[in-house]
């Protein structure tokens, strides 16, 4: 990931995995990563976010699908979403670093409809650690990802092996 450059890109959305609780504002938090394909210089990249599973009207997640739709939820939109649903939707990505000079995903935004979109080359994951159903998917997360699933309490507590 440090090997892209800052600025805007144009991504394809190919995972979205809920990793479980984790310390946040100290407390235990639902989070989830989404995961972004990228091409540059003709090499396939991948990038991803970490986001508290919120969709609170200032909750970085929802303000970055709001972007991403290029229009606000209503609350009838907002009760029927499925985040599982931007699976595969291209979107551009804004890549800058933060303030621990950290390259991470400082926006994402609606993609032009007059452009070209990007065409994924990988395989779309879909994981929920507290569904066993999606537990397929398992051989398709980065690694980085998997360790952060091992520290969760919902894994403590089941008896998946990863």
């Amino acid at each position: 990931m440090s090997s892209l450059s800052q600025g805007i890109h144009n991504a394809v959305c190919i995972g979205v995995i809920f990793t479980g609780k984790h310390q946040s504002f100290n407390r235990p938090l639902p989070k989830v990563t989404i995961l972004w394909e990228i091409t540059e210089n003709e090499k396939i990249k991948t990038f991803s976010r970490d986001y508290t599973y919120s969709y609170y009207e200032k909750a970085e997640l929802r303000l970055h699908l709001e972007s991403w739709r290029g229009r606000p939820f209503t609350a009838t939109e907002l009760s029927k979403f499925k985040l599982r649903n931007i699976l595969g939707v291209p979107c551009k990505l804004e890549i800058a670093k933060n303030n621990k000079n950290y390259k991470q995903v400082e926006n994402v935004y609606r993609f032009p409809a007059k452009e070209q979109a990007p065409k994924r080359k990988s395989e779309l994951i879909y994981f929920d650690i507290s569904d066993k159903t999606t537990y397929s998917a398992i051989p398709n997360i980065p690694y980085y990802i998997i360790e952060k699933i091992k520290k969760s309490p919902e894994y403590k507590q089941s008896s998946l092996e990863l």
